[in-house]
């Protein structure tokens, strides 16, 4: 069946689609309703004209003479065009022009029809996931990703321009504390605080390109073009931790903090983006290692030891699984000098290097999952020589043990330490818990709960290293404890002052008053065991006695001391 004209031209009319027709020389000969609808053009508008509507040369890579010569050797033609309504308003759009059989009556040449979709809607949605993929949705400001471009095209620049620039990555100190102490409403009302202000004085109307980020959790970053030398850096970085340091007032609270700054230099520090991203936050994390408010450059010696600490890392999951570590027990005495109790200390045997010790592979042990399956191997372990020791006679003797923070804070540590103890038959009385004072400071209600549920087993509680957190007595008294132990470095300094004396004296009367038992612990010298001695301490542990021994030697120790 053929069309008539007549039907033709009321689908042309009728359909959805905005559609125009024209001349071969371009002249509009009809347009339907739809292509008003979007364009704003009526038939008395545009019939008879130019289509004033196709603006052609606005087209991205594309000429109108381009249009044309695909016209003559194809018959067709598609892409995106940006159209303008009657008002002068934009309209994205994917236009199709094709060639048709159909001639004009009068000029006798073919006829071109053009229709159009409307991408505003499609260009919506992509903003929004642009946005979405490349800012954050908190604070919307560039996130990680944006910032990583960013710092592409500038390090591919100055690789070719010879520029220089730095980044700084810095973090929230103690940022933690403010969400558990006000909630999650005012930890947010202060990163976006955070946002405006670096924002406000670092980017805002900068002639050096600043560009800022927040790359995620407490952490943003800011890239800063034209900086040279270290001072300069350190300047930039300190100016930086000066802005944060005015006063927050979250939801009406009255918050200080601090920040801590990781530096990397284009081109000293390396010439990848990636690598320099990574410089910047290894530096970030030895500065708050290093303390609240500390400000720490990149240089390639961290580099050696990061590797070193890789190394390392993957050997632990093998030591593991070879059953290298072992224990070493070291005794802990009365100040009648009698055998009380010992602390059993993880060591590594790695098969190539040996001993390996603590100082090392403990800090990288603590950060990675595995703690979890070492930390309840080194229970269990403490349990079984423990209770070969009181088959020995001691039918006294106590073990403890160190358990680190994010150990303790697992949501099955309480039933993991219950565990243990009924598949070794071993009471909880003999076992010790050591956590230090910056574990009990997280969530004190949590602690105080858990503590309570050993206690009631039976097991004791020590706060180690007890001097060198920020533990207040009011703090102490919250939870159920039973030792304090103060930490070496006082010890160390008995006799180079009266500071560390004076500490000491001090958390001695802190534990007296309330009823705690106080170790001291890396006694060596005659000296500093007088000291505590005339000092009320209840325990000594250090050199001076015993350095940590293999079992096998430690009861032999014990065993020429007449204690079995």
């Amino acid at each position: 069946m053929t069309l008539n004209k007549t039907l033709l031209s009321k689908i042309f009319m009728r359909s959805a689609q905005p559609m125009v027709l024209t001349s071969s020389t371009g002249t509009v000969l009809a347009l339907n309703d739809a292509f008003t609808d979007l364009t704003g053009y009526t038939s008395k508008d545009l019939v008879g004209k130019p289509p004033l509507a196709f603006n052609f040369k606005s087209r991205a890579n594309q000429t109108y003479e381009d249009l044309e010569q695909a016209l003559v050797d194809t018959g067709f033609w598609e892409g995106e065009t940006l159209e303008k309504r009657i008002d002068g308003e934009a309209i994205p759009c994917w236009v199709k022009i094709e060639r048709i059989d159909e001639k004009d009556d009068k000029s006798g040449s073919f006829l071109y029809l053009g229709s159009l979709k409307d991408l505003s809607d499609d260009k919506l949605v992509e903003r929004n996931l642009y946005r979405a993929s490349n800012y954050d949705l908190l604070t919307r400001i560039p996130n990680r990703n944006l910032f990583l471009d960013h710092l592409r095209k500038n390090t591919y620049d100055a690789n070719i321009n010879k520029g220089q620039f730095a980044i700084i990555c810095l973090d929230l100190d103690q940022f933690k504390s403010i969400n558990e102490s006000y909630g999650m409403r005012v930890a947010d009302d202060i990163l976006l605080i955070v946002g405006d202000r670096l924002l406000r004085n670092f980017a805002e109307n900068s002639q050096d390109k600043t560009f800022i980020a927040r790359i995620g959790g407490n952490e943003f970053a800011i890239f800063v073009n034209n900086l040279y030398s270290k001072e300069e850096m350190f300047a930039y970085a300190r100016q930086v931790q000066n802005v944060l340091a005015e006063p927050f007032n979250a939801r009406g609270k009255p918050i200080t903090l601090t920040c801590s700054c990781g530096v990397s230099h284009f081109p000293s520090s390396a010439t990848d983006a990636d690598e320099l991203m990574r410089s910047a936050q290894h530096a970030l994390s030895i500065a708050k290692e290093s303390g609240n408010s500390s400000v720490v450059f990149y240089d390639h010696s961290m580099a050696k030891k990061a590797q070193e600490q890789m190394q390392i890392s993957s050997g632990l999951r093998r030591a593991a699984t070879n059953n290298e570590f072992e224990l070493y027990i070291q005794p802990k005495f009365s100040s009648e000098k009698k055998l009380t109790s010992a602390e059993a200390l993880l060591r590594w045997n790695d098969p190539v290097n040996g001993i390996i010790g603590p100082d090392k592979f403990i800090p990288i042990l603590e950060e990675s999952d595995l703690i979890h399956e070492v930390g309840q191997w080194v229970v269990d372990e403490a349990c079984k020589l423990a209770t070969k020791i009181h088959a020995l006679g001691l039918k006294d003797f106590k073990i403890a043990v160190n358990i680190s923070q994010k150990q303790f804070e697992a949501f099955d540590f309480y039933k993991n330490i219950m565990k243990v103890l009924s598949a070794n038959g071993f009471d909880g009385d003999k076992l010790e818990l050591e956590l230090t004072e910056s574990t009990i400071a997280q969530s004190p209600d949590f602690v105080a709960e858990t503590l309570g549920r050993l206690r009631k087993a039976g097991i004791s509680i020590a706060i180690d290293d007890f001097g060198t957190g920020f533990s207040s007595l009011a703090s102490l008294s919250h939870f159920p404890l039973d030792t304090l132990k103060i930490d070496r470095a006082f010890i160390k300094g008995i006799g180079a002052g009266k500071n560390s004396e004076n500490i000491i004296s001090t958390i001695v009367a802190i534990a007296e008053a309330l009823n705690l038992n106080i170790v001291a612990e890396g006694v060596e010298t005659e000296r500093q065991l007088k000291f505590v001695l005339n000092n009320n301490i209840d325990e000594i542990q250090g050199f001076y006695f015993s350095k940590p021994l293999p079992y096998q030697e430690f009861i032999d120790y014990i065993s020429s001391l007449g204690f079995i």
